[in-house]
């Protein structure tokens, strides 16, 4: 489906500018890691999901609520999913279903390159984002250097992989 031209509310929301300096979805980007970063390390939910994520078993039995909390970190996700979903249609002037076809494993790799275990409980906001960030530079260096996309997931795969490796030689000690 294809959206209009003209200038509208949603397609500022991936265009625009604030005052025709900063990029609108750069300032979204910024309010909703800065909610979710109060949310993760300064509230009761972010407690008890970082213990659901180091022991399941043991943070039922202090008398975390795990199917409440579980429910609620997925309606998160599913409402954060549908802001970035509607900034990349607004980017594209297009909402094309499969355009984010893909988008998981940048996703996965700029957790785990910014130190997320993947065994769970570890993990920050500061580091997911300096991993999205170096997920963005390496995504755009092999687009310009003109690695064909099937090559580009071997490398994001092996960036994985290397992560993975120095979080479980880190544990390991």
């Amino acid at each position: 489906m294809h959206i209009p031209d003209r200038e509208t509310a949603f397609l500022a929301l991936g265009n625009g500018r604030l005052w025709g300096v900063a990029p609108i979805p750069v300032l979204v980007m910024l309010a909703l890691f800065t909610l979710t970063a109060i949310l993760l390390h300064r509230a009761r939910f972010g407690q008890h999901l970082y213990a659901m994520g180091g022991n399941r078993e043991a943070a039922r039995f202090t008398g975390i609520p795990l199917v409440r909390i579980e429910v609620l970190v997925y309606v998160i996700c599913s409402m954060l999913a549908g802001v970035a979903g509607m900034i990349h249609a607004a980017q594209l002037y297009s909402a094309e279903p499969a355009s984010g076809a893909g988008f998981e494993l940048n996703a996965i790799a700029a957790a785990v390159v910014g130190g997320t275990s993947f065994t769970g409980g570890r993990g920050t906001m500061l580091g997911t984002l300096i991993g999205a960030m170096i997920i963005g530079v390496l995504d755009k260096g092999l687009n310009q250097a003109g690695v064909h996309f099937s090559y580009q997931y071997i490398v994001k795969g092996l960036v994985i992989l290397a992560a993975v490796y120095v979080d479980v030689s880190r544990r390991g000690r």
